[in-house]
């Protein structure tokens, strides 16, 4: 039961890394911007996403938690 909570939690660390390295200037370095803003919009989606289901597996783990410390 603890494998899907640390693939989640896994993935979730990844997803959270800086994406400010991954830019690509596309006008010949001449006073160049770029945002990385819809990649860091995805990211926070999936990490959003994911903490749901982890939140999920707790709930799901909560019952069975409380009946085996009454034995």
């Amino acid at each position: 039961m603890l494998k899907p909570f640390v693939a989640l939690h896994s993935e979730n660390i990844a997803l959270s890394s800086p994406v400010s390295v991954l830019g690509t200037p596309v006008a010949g370095n001449i006073e160049d911007t770029y945002t990385n803003l819809p990649l860091v919009a995805e990211r926070l989606g999936m990490i959003s996403d994911n903490m749901g289901y982890i939140y999920s597996l707790e709930l799901l783990r909560a019952p069975r938690r409380s009946t085996s410390e009454r034995i």
